[in-house]
This record gives C-alpha cells, sequence and structure tokens, in this order.
C-alpha cells in the first residue's frame, strides 16, 4: 500500500496538505485541456506541418501522463488518508463506549448509539470536503474566471450573474437541509431501535405471538424513515434541477456571445472560442460541484457537532484500557456511611451504616424495588452514590473509592455473552490455568456439555447463538466473577433459576472463597457458612417523581 509511513497518531493537517496539492494540480491541469485544443487549431492546423503536429502529439501524451499519474496517486493518497480518519474518529467513540459511565450512557436511546457509530465514519467527509474539494474548487474557478475576464470581460460578467443565481438557490436550500437533517437523525435512530428489539427479542416474539404487532411498530418507524430519506433526495433532485437551469442558460448566453463576436466584430479566433467556452463549462460545473459540497458539508456538520455533543457529555478515561493488568491488594475492609443510592439523582435506598470485612460473605436482603441492585451497582463503581460515601481501606490507609471499580467482579441478572470463544467469556482474557477451569466445569456439573463442543472451551459462542440452557448459561457468568482475582466479589440473584443441587454447590464454592469480601443477593437461598451475615435495605418511602432525562427525544 502507499504511503505506509503514515503512523496511526498522524497529524491529519498535514496530510490534509499533501492531498490538496494533489487535488489542485489535477484540477488546474485537467482544466487546462483546452489550451492544447486551441493550439491545434490555430496552430497546428493551419501550418499543415507534420512537426507541428508530432510535438503537439508528445506535449499532449506528456500532459495525459502527468494527469493520469497525479490521479493515482491523488486518489490512493485519498484512500489511505480516509482510512485513518475512519479510525481516529471510531477509535475515540469506542473509547467513550468503553469508558463513560454507565448512567450517562443510560440517557441515550440504543438506535441513536448505533447511528452515532455511522457519524464517526461520515466525519471525514468535513474534512475532505471542506479542506481539500471546496478550497480546490475555488482555487480553479478563480483561475479560470481570471482568464475568462481577461479575454471577454461580457462573458465574465454572464458568470458572475450565473454564480450568483446558484449562491442563492444554495442560501435558500439550507434550512430545509439542516431540517431534514436532524430529524433523519431522530427517526433513523427510532427505526434502529425497534430493529434491535426485533433481533435480541426474536425469542420472546415469537413465545408470545407479539410478531403482529411488532412488525406494525417497526414498519411505522420504516414508514417514517423512509418517507424523510425521501424528501431528502426530493430536496437534492430539486436543487439539482434549479442549478442545472441556471448552468444551461448561461451557457446559451456565453455562446451566443462569442458567436455573435466571432460573426460581427472577428474578435476570436476558432480556437479561442473553444477555450472560452470550454472555461466557462467549468466553471459552471466546478461551482456546482462547490454548491453541492456545501450542502454535503452543511450535513456533515450537524453529524460533527452531534458527535462531539457526545464525547462532551461522557466522562473519558483512556488510561482504564490500559493493556496491563491493575493490581489488586486484599481490600481490608469496605466502610458505609450515610449512603444513599438511586439512580438518575433519584434516591431508592438509605443504606445502613456498616462495615464489610475481608474474608465474610455478606446476604443482601429486602423488599423488591428496596435498592438491593442499585446498591451493588453503586458498590461496584456502575453508579455513583447519590449522598455519603464508600471507604475502602487496606489496614490503615484510605483506597481511592473513585476507582473502587478496579478492585471488584460483580455477576448481574443481564449480563451476556460476548462474540468470542467460551474460554474467553469465561476467563475475560485473566490468565487462568485451564486446568482450574474444568475442574470447577466438571464439579458444577457443566463439562460433559462442552466436551461434546467441537473445540470445547475453545467453541465460538454469542449471547444469542450457543448450546446452553438458562441455567447453564448462568453457571458460566457465574464462573467469570468467582474466577477473578478481585478483592471484592458481588452476586446479585446468582442463585435464581437454579435448581437445589446446582445452587448447592455454587454455594458451597462461594464459600470456599477466601481473601476477599463477598456480597450476594438471593431471596430463597441462604448460603450455610459460619463467615455469613446479614444487611437488610429498606425502600424509601419518600420518593420524589423523576422527569425523563434522555438525550434523544422520546423513548424508542
Amino acid at each position: 500500500m502507499l504511503f505506509k509511513r503514515l503512523k496511526l497518531s498522524f497529524s491529519y493537517s498535514k496530510h490534509i496538505r499533501v492531498l490538496f496539492v494533489f487535488a489542485l494540480l489535477i484540477s488546474l491541469i485537467g482544466s487546462f485541456t483546452a489550451f492544447f485544443t486551441q493550439y491545434l487549431i490555430d496552430s497546428v492546423i493551419p501550418s499543415g506541418d507534420m512537426r507541428f503536429l508530432l510535438i503537439f502529439l508528445m506535449f499532449y501524451a506528456c500532459y495525459e501522463t502527468l494527469n493520469l499519474t497525479i490521479g493515482y496517486l491523488s486518489r490512493s493518497y485519498r484512500v489511505v488518508l480516509e482510512k485513518f480518519l475512519d479510525y481516529h474518529h471510531l477509535d475515540k467513540y469506542l473509547v467513550a463506549l468503553l469508558t463513560a459511565k454507565i448512567p450517562e450512557l443510560n440517557s441515550y436511546k440504543k438506535g441513536s448509539l448505533i447511528q452515532r457509530i455511522y457519524d464517526a465514519q461520515n466525519i471525514k467527509k468535513y474534512y475532505l470536503t471542506l479542506q481539500v474539494d471546496i478550497a480546490v474548487s475555488f482555487l480553479t474557478i478563480f483561475v479560470l474566471s481570471s482568464i475568462i475576464l481577461y479575454m471577454s470581460p461580457l462573458i465574465g460578467l454572464v458568470m458572475a450573474i450565473s454564480l450568483g443565481l446558484l449562491v442563492v438557490i444554495y442560501l435558500k436550500a439550507v434550512p430545509k437541509t439542516v431540517e431534514y437533517e436532524t430529524q433523519r437523525f431522530q427517526i433513523k435512530s427510532d427505526f434502529l431501535s425497534v430493529v434491535d428489539d426485533i433481533v435480541d427479542g426474536r425469542e420472546t416474539i415469537r413465545a408470545n405471538n407479539y410478531k403482529s404487532q411488532v412488525f406494525k411498530r417497526c414498519t411505522a418507524r420504516m414508514e417514517d424513515f423512509l418517507n424523510r430519506e425521501r424528501d431528502v433526495s426530493f430536496l437534492q433532485q430539486k436543487i439539482q434541477t434549479s442549478t442545472s437551469v441556471v448552468r444551461t442558460v448561461s451557457s446559451i448566453a456565453i455562446r451566443a456571445i462569442v458567436v455573435i463576436s466571432i460573426l460581427s466584430l472577428n474578435k476570436f479566433t476558432l480556437g479561442e472560442m473553444l477555450t472560452l467556452m470550454a472555461f466557462s463549462e467549468i466553471s459552471m460545473k466546478t461551482t456546482m460541484q462547490i454548491l453541492m459540497s456545501f450542502m454535503q458539508l452543511k450535513r456533515t456538520s450537524i453529524t460533527l457537532k452531534r458527535y462531539r455533543e457526545f464525547l462532551d457529555s461522557v466522562s473519558i478515561n483512556e488510561k482504564e484500557l490500559n493493556d496491563k493488568p491493575v493490581e489488586c491488594q486484599p481490600i481490608e475492609q469496605v466502610s458505609v456511611c450515610g449512603l444513599k443510592v438511586g439512580v438518575n439523582g433519584k434516591a431508592v435506598c438509605d443504606v445502613p451504616d456498616t462495615t464489610f470485612k475481608l474474608n465474610r460473605i455478606y446476604k443482601l436482603v429486602g423488599a423488591n424495588g428496596a435498592g438491593k441492585t442499585t446498591f451493588c451497582k453503586s458498590l461496584v463503581g456502575l453508579f455513583d452514590p447519590i449522598d455519603g460515601e464508600f471507604s475502602f481501606k487496606i489496614g490503615e490507609r484510605l483506597v481511592n473509592s473513585n476507582r473502587r471499580i478496579n478492585h471488584c467482579a460483580a455477576y448481574f441478572p443481564h449480563d451476556i455473552l460476548f462474540t468470542t470463544t467460551l474460554w474467553e467469556n469465561i476467563t475475560l482474557g485473566q490468565a487462568i490455568e485451564q486446568e482450574t477451569v474444568v475442574d470447577l466445569l466438571k464439579k458444577i456439573g457443566l463439562w460433559s456439555v462442552i466436551a461434546a463442543l467441537p473445540e470445547q472451551l475453545h467453541t465460538q459462542i454469542s449471547d444469542r447463538v450457543n448450546p446452553f440452557s438458562e441455567g447453564q448459561r448462568q453457571i458460566i457468568l457465574f464462573l467469570r466473577v468467582y474466577l477473578s482475582n478481585k478483592p471484592i466479589l458481588v452476586f446479585d440473584e446468582v442463585f435464581r433459576g437454579l435448581d437445589k443441587h446446582t445452587s448447592k454447590i455454587v454455594g458451597e464454592l462461594i464459600n470456599q472463597k477466601t481473601n476477599c469480601i463477598i456480597l450476594y443477593v438471593a431471596h430463597d437461598f441462604t448460603i450455610d457458612s459460619e463467615r455469613s451475615e446479614l444487611l437488610t435495605l429498606t425502600k424509601r418511602l419518600s420518593d420524589s417523581k423523576q422527569t425523563d432525562k434522555r438525550k434523544d427525544v422520546a423513548y424508542a
């Protein structure tokens, strides 16, 4: 591939300038084909000398070779530059998705988050259109218009009037373009959200005979989306038609002026006439390209604004993506003082002041809605407390509680199996002996199922496509946390749905785990252990009303 020395951490402004030079050379060289035609008509043909024709052909061949070479280099460079612009912006977006706080991400609909992936890819059009295409076109028009004005001020005046009309067409179309693009994003986000429901809920839809209703809901969103796409296409067609009319009228006027000048004033040679018409045609065509580029620029500027607003609205910490494993020292105790936990600023639970100690197992109990899951998510760092604090201690030394997520591993009922190998799903990239994993799977009764798979632990699975029952899937997710080396382990409803025999084995495994603090939520199972303690959470009675804070308009 050309230009392999381009680095991922490049400054694209430097490479934009190189691409600009390439594009400018192509535009100007391509525009001056008319001069060769003029030379052929006015000099070579009248002389009848074959030597002039040979010289003309040699120069023309060199000219075309140069044109093709620069064109190839420019296109190749642009492809490479587009790739790295895509990488740059997609990388920033993925970092934001992986490191932003959960409440921040929850304020966006899933469809809009998916849409922003396409936004990140389209941003390159903004920079290339603005800094290359439009800039080059302006310089080309300036050069050609100067030549036209020098050769014929009258034709230059016609060109100026035509360009003015094209600008008016653009200015009238801009407000509609902005309106349609904004609506298009919102409607497409809604449509993608419903499609995502169909993909993720395909079993639920069929099991509950919900196909007809969800199809109607999806087609309604699809119709809204396609109607807006149609409106955008009609607007573009209207603009192209209007600009074509202006271009046609101006071309007729210019040809009329040239012919009258030749017949009445004997002002131009035939070659000069063709040069004027060619330059005026190229100027008009380039102007139309500029206006369409401005329309594209306006649309992508909305995309860029949306992309930047998202990055500015979430907390991004690239250090969390460090490949080096975080060293986890055993947390000897976690103290809770004046703690209120909740979601979106709404407290759902006042947590009693307590201290969780090393090598103890704590069962959290409480009525539905008492805040057990919310407390667990706050403990591991997925949510920030509404009030109060967690104090993590090693001996008498306090550990930064803002980085408590580095010291915790948690199982929640909605956890998923990732689209990768079964081994990766269990270990999550940790260095764990395969023998340890196999022994646990045998003890819990799951190894016989895995041993029958084509590649056993290295079989590719996903959350929706896997050979496991719901209970077996639950065990895999349990082992993911159980095998973690983190000093704080949280199991939220890990026993729900398991049979008594499996629940007993899971309880025994948890009881055997040492050098950590363990919390678990369960309604109908208690781990039989001398290390067990009980913490009861009570739902707040004075819940204040809460308004929806989603950033992307209505729910999908």
